[in-house]
């Protein structure tokens, strides 16, 4: 029983983490950026002097954007461990089928009640 109120308390957490770092925008920025690189090369009329500061524009950014990528993801795995060394059971309850469907329930069900006041705020 606390798994579950666990999993509800640490899945609301979560949620609010990746909403306030904005970690979706900076998914969708790094492919927008690898879709201009891809999209540069097949450009025929712009110089190559051009295309080489562009690609090295948006290969910095594309770093950039992977880097803190990578920084929130570890972020997510050391706050999974630290919840671990408190909770033992906490991940063999999240591997577990009843764990993974608690996760996706609480996970979908708290977006919706946040985006219904959300949406009465506004």
């Amino acid at each position: 029983m606390i798994d579950f109120f666990l999993v509800i308390f640490s899945n609301i957490i979560l949620y609010e983490f990746i909403k306030y770092v904005k970690f979706i925008s900076i998914i969708a920025i790094s492919i927008k950026l690898c879709k201009k690189v891809l999209r540069l090369f097949k450009f025929k009329n712009v110089s190559d002097t051009r295309k080489e500061q562009l690609l090295f524009s948006y290969s910095k950014s594309i770093f950039l954007n992977s880097i803190k990528g990578m920084i929130l993801i570890c972020v997510i795995i050391i706050y999974f461990i630290f919840l671990n060394y408190f909770f033992s059971s906490y991940i063999q309850f999240m591997k577990s089928g009843p764990g993974l469907l608690a996760v996706s329930l609480v996970f979908y069900i708290y977006h919706l009640i946040r985006s219904k006041v959300y949406a009465k705020l506004q």
